[in-house]
């Protein structure tokens, strides 16, 4: 997927992901959060060989000053949707899929079942990481890094409060 500047090409244009999704027999999503705004200009490369289940990627993500409203605005669509009596498929985008969506998604399901609702997470790119000799299994990118749960924590008390 080449890098698209404009989100509604992105989403919904002639090589889309909203196509892709379904030539993968992927339902669409009710809800596209974009997290390319969430981009740092001062994040030191060396971290962009692990994917966003690392740490400091989740901690950079949280640490954005437009990580709340972000959050906040999605969370608060997935239960207008639920609301309506519909389960909630949810797209998180970025450029490449390899870190802020992933760490955004991460993220969105520890608040989300905070709140009650069952989740699961699918990385649609997550076919690129080995290709790529992204890293998947250091401490920092382990599932039950402690720093990574702390910085959950953080994100749903600043979300949900």
């Amino acid at each position: 997927m080449h890098y698209n500047p404009n989100f509604n090409d992105l989403i919904e244009g002639e090589d889309g992901l909203i196509w892709r999704l379904k030539v993968r027999g992927i339902v669409g999503p009710d809800i596209v959060v974009d997290c390319r705004p969430l981009k740092r200009c001062n994040l030191d490369r060396s971290v962009l060989k692990h994917t966003g289940h690392n740490a400091e990627i989740v901690f950079h993500t949280v640490d954005h000053t437009l990580f709340k409203t972000t959050m906040q605005s999605a969370v608060g669509n997935v239960q207008n949707v639920y609301d309506e009596g519909n389960g909630v498929n949810v797209l998180v985008v970025c450029t490449s899929g390899c870190h802020r969506s992933v760490s955004f998604a991460l993220v969105m399901e520890y608040i989300l079942k905070q709140q009650l609702f069952h989740c699961r997470v699918a990385h649609l790119s997550d076919g690129s990481w080995r290709p790529r000799r992204l890293c998947m299994s250091c401490n920092l990118c382990d599932e039950d890094n402690e720093w990574k749960h702390e910085l959950f924590e953080k994100a749903a008390r600043m979300v949900l409060t």
